[in-house]
């Protein structure tokens, strides 16, 4: 009897045992299994971080080497702007005894330098000053009208940049992409029919600031000594757009709504397209009535 009992008490403490063992096992098993998992996701976190430390580098890098390549176009600009400044210098300081044949060329020397070389900050008060000197009527007149043109076009940009900085760039989901945009609308002088053209963009601009739901919008004219000018050199029906600013989305729709306002009236379809630009004027779009077609001898 009494070794039955010892062996079943033997016996029930195996089976503890073997219960405890398993217990132990489980848990050392979970125990394992968290570690792992912590050693996994810390893992990936370093890997996370190496791939944010990265891309933060290569945006530095970018950054600088984009601040290098500004930093030289400042300097290249303001030599240039230096030497234009110091050849008008030298326009202005002609003796009176100078031959108005030699002045004349003089003067359309460095007009067309001063349009081809200045950057775009200094083509403003360089054109108005040798407007206010020039003695050729017809280019003192055509520097006259350059000169109004560049006057808006620094006004725009300074206005573009200070709405840029304090706007959110958000637009109402209920409203148009221009609802919060300006809008240029030019009319090319050079045009076999400029004041048609005139005409016709007149009679947008008023429905569209009578709308009310595609920006604001003003009638300018694009002169031809402007125009002329590398980097211009509108031909066609266009909107220029800056896509740094993310204008494109608003540049489409303007494209499209002048389609279909243009789309009567002239003797072939009326295409405009977009045209992407380097100079920021943030909230603002330009539209160029460039080469439009003849109009129809039906209206």
């Amino acid at each position: 009897m009494s070794t039955t009992t010892n062996t079943s008490g033997f016996a029930g403490f195996l089976q503890r045992a073997n219960a405890s063992a398993a217990t132990v096992a489980a848990i050392v098993g979970a125990i394992s299994a968290t570690f792992a998992i912590l050693a996994q996701q810390e893992a990936m976190q370093s890997n996370r971080a190496q791939a944010e430390n990265e891309r933060k580098l290569k945006e530095m890098s970018a950054a600088i080497a984009r601040n290098s390549d500004a930093r030289a176009d400042r300097e290249s600009y303001f030599k240039l702007d230096q030497f234009v400044y110091q050849e008008m210098v030298k326009l202005f300081e002609l003796p009176d005894s100078t031959s108005n044949q030699v002045r004349v060329k003089k003067e359309a020397a460095i007009t067309g330098l001063v349009m081809a070389m200045a950057s775009e900050g200094m083509k403003g008060p360089l054109t108005t000053a040798l407007s206010l000197q020039l003695t050729n009527p017809t280019l003192k007149e055509a520097t006259a009208k350059a000169a109004d043109y560049y006057k808006l076009e620094d006004e725009k940009r300074i206005e573009g940049v200070q709405v840029s900085a304090a706007s959110t760039g958000r637009v109402p989901a209920s409203k148009s992409l221009l609802a919060s945009m300006k809008v240029d609308l030019f009319y090319c002088e050079q045009d076999t029919s400029p004041e048609a053209s005139k005409a016709k963009a007149e009679a947008i601009i008023l429905s569209m600031n009578t709308s009310g739901n595609h920006g604001h919008w003003r009638l300018r004219s694009l002169p031809q000594s402007v125009n002329d000018v590398p980097g211009m050199r509108v031909k066609s029906p266009q909107v220029r757009f800056n896509l740094s600013e993310n204008e494109l989305p608003p540049a489409q729709e303007l494209v499209e709504l002048l389609n279909r306002e243009f789309g009567n009236g002239y003797a072939a379809p009326v295409n405009f397209n977009t045209q992407q630009v380097t100079m920021r004027s943030p909230g603002y779009l330009s539209a160029f009535l460039c080469g439009l077609p003849a109009r129809s001898t039906s209206t």
